[in-house]
């Protein structure tokens, strides 16, 4: 079974476990939808399992979070005309407030990761705002990672080759 499989039944199967009751289907289905993306390949992927993305995306907290941990792998999965326009998309529930710091420390690694996979442009317009108010926060474990976070980020941002005169401000500052 590989791609060649996909069209000839385990699309239509697939998609009917996004939408079982079970919640332990659904979520093991979330923690593995990136690895279902290496597997198809770029125009698959973004044709037919970045919706179902989005709808694990919105489901219950345990499903929610396998996709959530793997938004930088599933891009990465995607055509790179594309990586940006998903990016975007995916930034209202990346750029959402979390109420336990701990999940806000995780949010810190997951920026870091989609720093490599979308050019510098959208990350300085879209996600370093959030990381610099992560590096205010309440709680200094997350201010710790935010900080480190940031330094990471910048180191990335700049061996990209398309490193952005948004970006070189920040280093001014």
């Amino acid at each position: 079974m590989g791609a060649q499989s996909w069209s000839s039944g385990l699309k239509d199967l697939y998609s009917k476990l996004v939408f079982t009751r079970n919640t332990k289907v659904r979520r093991t289905l979330s923690y593995s939808i990136h690895e279902i993306a290496k597997i198809l390949g770029p125009e698959t992927t973004i044709k037919d399992l970045e919706p179902i993305f989005c709808i694990l995306l919105e489901d219950v907290c345990e499903v929610k979070d396998g996709v959530f941990n793997n938004i930088p792998e599933f891009i990465r999965s995607v055509p790179v005309s594309e990586r940006d326009k998903l990016a975007l998309k995916l930034s209202n529930q990346i750029l959402a407030k979390e109420n336990q710091w701990r999940k806000r420390v995780e949010r810190c690694d997951l920026l870091e990761k989609i720093a490599s996979v979308i050019s510098s442009e959208l990350f300085c317009q879209s996600f370093i705002g959030y990381l610099m108010e992560l590096c205010m926060d309440e709680a200094a474990s997350v201010r710790t990672a935010a900080s480190t976070t940031i330094g990471n980020v910048l180191v990335i941002l700049k061996d990209k080759k398309e490193f952005s005169s948004t970006l070189e401000f920040v280093i001014d500052m």
